[in-house]
């Protein structure tokens, strides 16, 4: 969801992610955990269940999977991914739950 500034009731937010229901589809979130803004306004989301992490342009209807996407511990698996950040050179950063673990991810190879 994403309020105006000044919002205090939350009817007036804006569905920017989701909102169809739990579900590992493109257009579908289950139980995300966190999110980060990047400076084209495209949204990255921790999708803790379905093990991934998404990639929601700005005014898009659906999200690209760009972290995992299926349950393990290889380097390109997640394992409930909990929260997601940029270091200074723009490379993601994923706290991976269950499996312990700081993933590093260059998002010019993603």
């Amino acid at each position: 969801m994403k309020y105006p500034s000044g919002s205090t009731i939350g009817t007036y937010g804006i569905v920017v992610a989701g909102g169809n229901g739990p579900g590992s589809e493109a257009n579908q979130l289950n139980n995300p955990r966190s999110v980060l803004v990047d400076s084209s306004g495209a949204l990255y989301i921790a999708d803790g269940i379905n093990n991934r992490i998404q990639r929601w342009l700005q005014n898009a209807t659906n999200g690209t999977t760009i972290v995992g996407g299926t349950l393990g511990t290889a380097a390109n698996q997640l394992y409930f991914p909990e929260t997601v950040l940029f270091d200074k050179y723009n490379n993601l950063l994923v706290s991976d739950r269950y499996n312990n673990r700081i993933q590093f991810f260059n998002l010019t190879t993603c």
